[in-house]
């Protein structure tokens, strides 16, 4: 399996970084495109769908299909002053082809978050590429828009002709403090692509991208939960 820079999948991220969304007191989701499809080079063919109206809570699932080539995706996103929880699953499934087949899904989430909060990603992606030259990929793009620092940036990739696995699972854990008036966009991709094989046989990748944001304690809240911890002892 080998690890690379992050491509950029969505190059309209600053303009989409100064648009209005929905607002949940220390939460503002700004704005959000969330897409499958599947694309046949042969052919020239392509099908996909996408989500990019911004409402809480979300609950949705869309497919995009070209034969029996297949990009599903499901959301579950919801959010409150208290912290969200942003549930994206994805299942690809790409015939074999004499040129090129891929299926993937991809989405960007942009927020600004009025207070101090904890970024939790965890990621999984299962990947089955048997019969020809596939591939597999999992990436990540986790930025902050309003200092331009990259939080996070990875791509991983399955190429069994170069002697990664057919069969296997990408994994991301990561935690990252979000800083309070600032803008934070997450990026996302799962994607299997044939450039062979037989027509009827599939290279599939099923997994999830999930981010949860938690308030982290002020400094004063904290100092006086320390303050007040040792009254309350003594009480009991």
């Amino acid at each position: 399996m080998k690890a690379k820079a992050m491509l950029p999948v969505f190059v309209v991220t600053v303009v989409l970084w100064h648009t209005h969304g929905a607002a949940n007191a220390d939460i503002v989701v700004t704005s959000w495109v969330l897409g499958v499809s599947v694309r046949d080079s042969a052919t020239s063919q392509m099908q996909s769908r996408v989500i990019n109206q911004v409402q809480n809570p979300l609950d949705a699932t869309h497919t995009a299909m070209l034969g029996i080539s297949y990009a599903t995706g499901t959301y579950d996103f919801a959010w409150t002053a208290a912290g969200g929880g942003f549930n994206i699953a994805s299942s690809n499934g790409a015939a074999g082809n004499p040129v090129h087949l891929f299926s993937s899904s991809s989405g960007l989430v942009v927020m600004t978050t009025t207070s101090a909060y904890r970024l939790d990603v965890d990621a999984l992606y299962a990947f089955h590429l048997l019969g020809g030259d596939r591939e597999a990929m999992l990436s990540l793009l986790i930025g902050d828009g309003t200092t331009g620092q990259t939080l996070f940036n990875g791509t991983w990739i399955s190429a069994p002709v170069t002697g990664d696995p057919a069969i296997g699972t990408f994994t991301i854990q990561r935690s990252f403090d979000l800083e309070p008036g600032h803008t934070y966009g997450v990026n996302y991709w799962m994607r299997v692509d044939s450039y062979s094989g037989s027509p009827s046989v599939l290279a599939t990748g099923d997994g999830y991208v999930n981010f949860t944001l938690t308030p982290i304690p002020e400094p004063a809240s904290v100092a006086l939960f320390a303050f007040a911890l040792p009254a309350l002892l003594r009480r009991r």
